[in-house]
């Protein structure tokens, strides 16, 4: 079997360095893959001490405008190739990932902790996505681009309205983030390179930079919204009401503008992180272990003990970082590659 990550890379918005071509091309989505992995891990380390920090709220909500939105939009990119069949090693290793957290959480840190064969805890919900929208793709090959992405955010918009659909199977998400995957599958990599532009930096900055400040008003309280950019509560929850389809509309609309202006930042070149972009997978499934580590042995209240307020902020982001890279082992794929090096042609003869 090849490596892991030359298979898995199509699944997971792979770059096809043996087929590349274009070096500018390669660099950038290994770039991009690397920012957006440790964007994920920052979000997931502040997540429990934000409420108290104005600029830790600004963090989490500003990467969950761009970093699964973007990771799902490339996962689509890249999938017109995959072989259906992947979908099996998705699920064992959705199965595998979820209940491995699930344990950890009940014998560490939450003994009432609800054992739910349905329940889909952390970010292995995007594993169990993965399995749904893989097995949809020979159903899009079939679908015009434009009316299948319209019904696919009507329903996303109403999907909210009800409280069936919530984490249940992490239904809620799959649901609200298929248009991204969908957007991603019916773009060709051509599309990318023409939206990519040098002379959008500095609007793309300048755009980011106030947003981020609008962020941080503690007036406007945006935090509110958390619930909303997760996409996993229903409206009622929110406290939205019959409004909320139109935040979720609007929600859609910012994310565009954001994750635009994000891959209009990412460099085009070589840079130092490069190389590990094509390792961000095995950073996705370990690094809530190193997260649980740190918890387990009271980090998060040495940390909360340090007056300094910059010196606290700064290593609320430098930690997690420092934990991204930390995973950037070529070793931590190896149990990756036998989950997904497996074939189950026997159950498709």
């Amino acid at each position: 079997m090849n490596n892991f990550y030359e298979k898995f890379r199509e699944a997971f918005y792979p770059v096809d360095e043996k087929k590349m071509n274009d070096k500018k091309r390669h660099y950038f989505y290994d770039n991009l893959k690397y920012v957006l992995i440790t964007s994920v891990v920052i979000g997931h380390f502040i997540s429990p001490y934000v409420f108290n920090h104005d600029f830790l709220k600004a963090i989490r909500i500003f990467t969950f405008l761009f970093n699964m939105p973007l990771f799902i939009f490339f996962a689509g990119l890249f999938s017109k190739k995959r072989d259906p069949k992947i979908v099996i090693n998705f699920a064992l290793l959705y199965l595998i990932f979820n209940y491995a957290l699930m344990f950890t959480r009940y014998f560490f840190f939450d003994r009432d902790l609800n054992f739910n064969a349905f329940q889909v805890v952390n970010v292995s919900w995007f594993l169990f996505a993965m399995c749904i929208w893989t097995m949809f793709i020979p159903l899009i090959k079939m679908t015009k681009p434009v009316p299948t992405i319209i019904i696919s955010i009507i329903i996303a918009l109403l999907a909210g309205y009800t409280d069936t659909v919530r984490d249940v199977f992490a239904a809620s998400r799959v649901i609200v983030f298929f248009p991204f995957f969908l957007a991603g599958f019916y773009v060709e990599r051509e599309h990318v390179d023409k939206f990519l532009n040098k002379k959008f930096r500095i609007p793309s900055l300048m755009f980011i930079a106030a947003l981020f400040l609008i962020l941080m008003n503690p007036e406007l309280n945006l935090y509110r919204f958390r619930a909303l950019v997760s996409a996993r509560n229903h409206y009622e929850t929110m406290g939205l009401g019959i409004y909320g389809a139109f935040y979720r509309f609007a929600w859609y609309f910012l994310v565009i503008l954001v994750t635009g202006a994000v891959m209009q930042l990412t460099p085009r070149v070589k840079t130092f992180y490069t190389k590990y972009g094509a390792r961000t997978f095995q950073i996705f499934v370990f690094h809530y272990w190193l997260i649980f580590l740190f918890r387990y042995f009271n980090g998060y209240s040495y940390l909360n003990d340090i007056d300094n307020n910059v010196i606290r902020m700064s290593l609320y982001i430098l930690i997690p970082t420092l934990f991204s890279f930390s995973l950037t082992h070529k070793k931590l794929s190896r149990p990756l590659d036998k989950i997904m090096g497996l074939e189950f042609n026997w159950l498709f003869k």
